[in-house]
C-alpha cells in the first residue's frame, strides 16, 4: 500500500511518536501550566511543596518542553529538508536547539534548589540527562552551521547523527511519563503514605536512569548499523573514490597524446 514495508513502518512510527508527544504536551498544559504552581503537588512529584525559585525553574522547564514536543515531529519529515521547504526544518530546528538551554537550566534550578523526589540518585540522573541534552544540541547546531557552507562535507552526516541522539533524549521525557503510569495508577486508587511511597521512590530511582539510557543505546546501535548497510558509502570513502578517479583521468589524459610517426603522420600513443 505504501510502496514498501519500510515506508509503512516509518509512517506508523512517526504517527505513533507524534501522537505520544501531542498527548504529553496536553498533559503538561492541563496538569501544570494551566494551574497555579501551588496546585502542582501530588504524591509523586511534590512540585507544589517547593520554593518560589524551584517552581519558577520547573515552570520554565515545562514551558520550553512543550515547545520542543510540538515542534519535534516536523524535523523528522523528509520533505521538510528539501530545498523548497527547508525553512521549516531550519527554523524549527533552531527553535528546538535554542529551547534546550532554558529547558535544561530550568531543570537544574529545580534539582539544585529542591532535589528530585527520589533523592540523590534521581537528582544525579536528571542532571546528567540535562547535560547530555545540551551537549547533543550544541553538536547538532555546530555541524548544521558547518554544513551550510558545504552540504557534501561530513558535517551533514554528523548533524543527522547528533540530531538523532537529541531527538531520542527529548522523546525520553514522554517515555518517562509512560513508565510512571502503572505506578501512578496504583497510587491514585490505593495510596498508602507509609508503604507505597517507599515503593514509588525506589521505582522512580530505577526508571530515572532507564528512560533515556536504554533508548540512547538503541539509537547508537541503529546509527552504527545504518553506516554498515549495503550500498552505504561514507564521505571519506566517497572522497577516496573521487581522488582515484581524478588521478586515473589525469594520467590517461597526459599519456594519450599525439606524436608523429616515421612517416610524419600523427598517431595516438596510449
Amino acid at each position: 500500500m505504501f510502496g514498501s514495508n519500510w515506508n509503512f513502518a516509518w509512517i506508523a512510527g512517526w504517527t505513533s511518536l507524534t501522537i505520544l508527544l501531542i498527548l504529553f504536551s496536553i498533559y503538561i498544559l492541563w496538569h501544570f501550566l494551566a494551574l497555579s504552581p501551588d496546585e502542582w503537588s501530588n504524591p509523586v512529584t511534590d512540585f507544589g511543596e517547593t520554593s518560589d525559585e524551584a517552581k519558577a525553574g520547573i515552570g520554565m522547564h515545562f514551558f520550553f518542553g512543550v515547545i520542543i514536543m510540538l515542534l519535534l515531529p516536523s524535523q523528522w519529515l523528509p520533505w521538510s529538508r528539501r530545498v523548497g521547504s527547508s525553512w521549516l526544518h531550519v527554523w524549527g530546528g533552531r527553535l528546538i536547539l535554542f529551547s534546550t538551554l532554558p529547558l535544561s537550566i530550568g531543570g537544574f534550578i529545580y534539582i539544585f534548589d529542591q532535589g528530585a523526589v527520589g533523592g540523590i540518585s534521581m537528582s544525579l540522573s536528571f542532571a546528567i540527562y540535562g547535560i547530555i541534552i545540551v551537549l547533543c544540541a550544541v553538536q547538532a547546531f555546530y555541524h548544521a552551521r558547518k554544513m551550510e557552507k558545504d552540504r557534501e562535507s561530513p558535517h551533514l552526516m554528523e548533524h543527522r547523527r547528533w540530531a538523532c541522539r537529541l531527538s531520542t533524549l527529548l522523546v525520553g521525557s514522554g517515555v518517562y511519563r509512560l513508565m510512571i503510569v502503572p505506578m501512578a495508577a496504583m497510587l491514585d486508587f490505593n495510596y498508602d503514605p507509609n508503604g507505597d511511597r517507599d515503593f514509588a521512590i525506589n521505582y522512580l530511582n530505577i526508571i530515572s536512569w532507564l528512560f533515556y539510557s536504554l533508548p540512547l543505546v538503541a539509537t547508537e546501535i541503529y546509527l552504527r548499523r545504518y553506516n554498515k548497510r549495503p550500498g552505504f558509502i561514507s564521505f571519506e570513502e566517497r572522497e577516496s573514490v573521487n581522488v582515484n578517479v581524478n588521478v586515473n583521468v589525469n594520467v590517461n589524459v597526459n599519456v594519450n597524446v599525439n606524436t608523429p610517426n616515421e612517416n610524419g603522420v600523427n598517431e595516438n600513443v596510449i
